[in-house]
Formats: structure tokens, C-alpha cells, sequence
């Protein structure tokens, strides 16, 4: 099947930023008129004050309601897309949020997500000091399992992972009776990293969650292009002039990248050669109108996926719903597959009715570097 590259562009911003103001506007004034939009939260340590910190030592985790929106672009576009949104949301700012680029392939219904052209950047501009050589990390369990992988991850220095719900289907589906100890509901974390702590973070989120065990969930790594990293792990009053995210910030611009922060992350997750893990797969993902996920996971699971995740998303975009094309109420399924699944399945999901006009869907696929879940004792 026909397959037409472009560049996908996502930004997690903290709602408080626009509390009041009406995002899909924000983002037609940068030239965003289609985008998809997924509420989530990102995750803090606070330290604890009064007689609290002192009862109980240490510090809490918070989270904070944040909107994962993105959207399509061309290649070329890619950097004035990601430059018009740390304008416009001041993602240089620690705790204001995130933004990356990543380059995937797309396969049907190519005249949607079609329109948007963020505004030129103007000649002579400082640009934001965007990251090169990122990773995402994305980490799949079970409704409420997700708060000690957080907390490791915050403790560690990471960053601040960004979490949305969902519903899983695969193993569930297939146990008969035994499917009513397996929930549905899914937590689904996205952590955002360099290159240089990727395989450590990696194991320590697998040991956190405990996932190379049976039914604890599903992670999965994968390259993005660059991007702009929130920084942000805790939150609380300074006593100094900045704070330890302000003046990590201003070095990883100053060094010209994030290197210089390479740690050994944690003793119990780095050198774990021994850990089976799955390789050189693609994500494949399908967007469609609200109503059509479960024929169409149906169809895929029959053509070979073992199994996918399942979210809603709110679409927006003008020109697509006055040509009755998408609905604004739209659900998305994720699968981590073999290349050599790819045709199969998407013949499956055509003939499904995919790219129909009820259903007005699109494939989107992109690498996965390294997965991770419970694969059977080894012989």
C-alpha cells in the first residue's frame, strides 16, 4: 500500500497556561487549523511543609492536568511548527511543558490533516535551543499501577512523564473466563528523554513496574527528531534566585545539547544484557470516527496483531468537518507489530472499512527501536 511521509508534531502543554483562553484559537493564530487533542497529566514531586514534613518525610508526588495536542506537517516545515508553539505556550519556561517532532509514514485518507502552514519565522529570530538525538519511551499498565513507575521516574531525575488513559485489548480477549481479572482500563505513560540515558531509563521503568513479568503491561522504545524537554521535576518555593530546572535549562543551551547530563541512573537498571526483549518493530496506529475501534482491532487481531491500545482524542479542524469528512469525536488504536505484519494487517483494517466515509480513518507508522514484556520462561 501507498505510504507518503510527512512529520508529526506534538506538544504537551499545562493547562494552566491557557485556563481561559480558547486553545483551538491560540493555535490558529500559529497557523495550527487541524490537530488532534488528548487530555493527560504530568507528574511532580512537592516537598512536604508544616507539620506534614515532619510526620511524614520526603517528598509527595502531584500532577497537574495538561492538553497533548498534535498535528501534521511537512518535513519543511518542521522546525517553524515547533518554534511557533515555544512562542506561543513559552515552552522555554520549565513546567510550561514539551514539544518534539517525529517523522512517521501515512497510509490512506492523506487529505486529512492537510492544512496546517505555521506562521514563517521571522528573519533574524533566536530560535529556542531545540534537542537533538531524543528518545520516547512509552509505558503501558494497568489502571493505577502507573504512580510507582512515575515516582521513579521523578526520583531519578528523568523527567516528568506525561500520562493518558485508554483501554487495552489482546491477552483479555482471549482468555474466556480469566478476562475478568485482567482490566481493561489502561495507563499509558510517555516519557521523553536523550539518547544517552535511553537503555538506562528503559530498564529502570521495566524494574519499577516490574514488566518482564506476567500481565504487569507493555514498554516500548522509539526515536523522535528534536524537540524541546521540560526540564521540570518538582515544584515547591526557592530559596535562590532560580531554580535547579531554570538552571539545567540554561546549561543544556549553553552545552548545546543534554549530554553533559549523563548519570548513572540507577544501579538495578543499567546492564541487564540478560532481559529478553523484542526488536526492530513498528508502532501502527489508526485514527477513526468514534464507534469503529473495536470492529477494526477485531480485524487487525485477526490478520496477526497481538493486541492493541485503545484512546479517545478530540479532532479539530474546520475545513475536514464542513466537508463532512472526520467527526470531532474520534478513538485511536496503537499496535506494536513486525514489518512484515504491516500490508497484512492494514489490508485488514481496509477492508474493514477503515478509509471508508463513516469511518474516515488513516494509518500511521513509525519505528520502535526495543519493546519490553513478559515473553514466557526462558528454555
Amino acid at each position: 500500500m501507498e505510504k507518503i511521509q510527512s512529520c508529526l508534531i506534538t506538544a504537551c502543554i499545562n493547562r494552566n497556561l491557557v485556563a481561559g483562553k480558547d486553545i483551538t484559537l491560540l493555535l490558529k493564530e500559529c497557523g495550527i487549523h487541524e490537530f488532534n487533542l488528548v487530555s493527560s497529566r504530568n507528574a511532580f514531586l512537592q516537598e512536604r511543609s508544616g507539620f506534614l514534613g515532619h510526620l511524614l518525610p520526603g517528598r509527595a508526588m502531584v500532577s497537574h492536568l495538561s492538553d497533548v495536542i498534535s498535528f501534521l506537517v511537512d518535513p519543511a516545515e518542521t522546525l517553524a511548527a515547533m518554534a511557533v508553539l515555544a512562542r506561543e505556550f513559552n515552552l522555554t519556561l520549565p513546567g510550561n511543558g514539551s514539544v518534539f517532532s517525529e517523522t512517521i509514514s501515512i497510509i490512506g485518507n492523506n487529505d486529512l490533516f492537510t492544512h496546517n502552514h505555521p506562521i514563517p519565522i521571522p528573519n533574524g529570530t533566536t530560535l529556542p535551543a531545540f534537542q537533538n538525538e531524543l528518545t520516547a519511551i512509552c509505558c503501558i499498565v494497568q489502571r493505577g499501577e502507573g504512580e510507582p513507575i512515575a515516582r521513579t521516574v521523578l526520583q531519578s531525575g528523568i523527567g516528568s512523564p506525561i500520562t493518558a488513559f485508554g483501554a487495552g485489548t489482546g491477552l483479555r480477549d482471549k482468555v474466556g473466563l480469566l478476562r475478568i481479572t485482567i482490566p481493561a482500563e489502561k495507563e499509558i505513560l510517555l516519557l521523553l528523554t536523550d539518547n544517552y540515558e535511553a537503555e538506562q531509563a528503559f530498564n529502570v521503568l521495566i524494574d519499577a513496574g516490574k514488566l518482564d513479568q506476567p500481565g504487569k503491561g507493555f514498554i516500548y522504545l522509539y526515536p523522535i527528531g528534536q524537540g524541546l524537554i521540560d526540564p521540570k521535576v518538582s515544584e515547591g518555593v526557592s530559596l535562590h534566585a532560580a531554580s535547579i530546572d531554570q538552571i539545567i535549562f540554561a546549561l543544556d543551551e549553553v552545552k548545546g545539547g543534554t549530554q553533559w547530563r549523563r548519570k548513572d541512573i540507577h544501579a538495578q537498571g543499567a546492564g541487564r544484557d540478560e532481559r529478553k526483549c523484542l526488536l526492530n518493530l513498528l508502532d501502527l496506529t489508526f485514527q477513526c470516527n468514534e464507534g469503529r475501534a473495536d470492529d477494526l482491532v477485531a480485524a487487525a487481531m485477526a490478520a496477526g496483531a497481538a493486541g492493541a491500545t485503545l484512546s479517545r482524542l478530540k479532532y479539530v479542524g474546520e475545513g475536514s468537518l464542513k466537508a463532512g469528512k472526520a467527526s470531532p469525536a474520534r478513538e485511536m488504536g496503537s499496535m506494536i507489530i513486525g514489518e512484515q505484519q504491516v500490508d497484512g494487517i492494514a489490508q485488514a483494517l481496509e477492508k474493514t472499512g477503515l478509509f471508508d466515509a463513516q469511518t474516515q480513518g488513516q494509518i500511521r507508522i513509525k519505528k520502535v527501536t526495543k519493546a519490553c514484556t513478559y515473553l514466557g520462561k526462558a528454555s
